[in-house]
């Protein structure tokens, strides 16, 4: 979900940059791990980046690649849902 809120607000923001979205998806909305990462950054702060973001999957915005970070549960969710309907998104449940 989180990756995928992501792409949808690069794509509703196409003039958007990379520090631009990190102040939108600020670090403490995850943890200690952060919401968005660059490659330089993730692989500076994690050893194991490969298993922390959403690599394969990266977002380009304004030719700079990001990462989303891929470590969501139960304790740090609730921060980002509640911000993506601050934005004027909507999160729905399914089954």
């Amino acid at each position: 979900m989180v990756l995928a809120v992501v792409k949808a607000y690069v794509r509703d923001n196409p003039s958007i940059t990379v520090s631009t979205l990190k102040t939108v998806f600020y670090d403490r909305l995850q943890g200690s791990t952060g919401v968005l990462a660059t490659p330089i950054e993730a692989k500076l702060k994690r050893t194991d980046f490969n298993n922390r973001y959403f690599i394969k999957d990266s977002i380009n915005v304004n030719g700079e690649v990001i990462w989303v970070c891929s470590q969501w549960g139960i304790g740090n969710i609730d921060n980002f849902i509640g911000k993506v309907i601050s934005l004027g998104y909507t999160i729905t449940k399914e089954n």
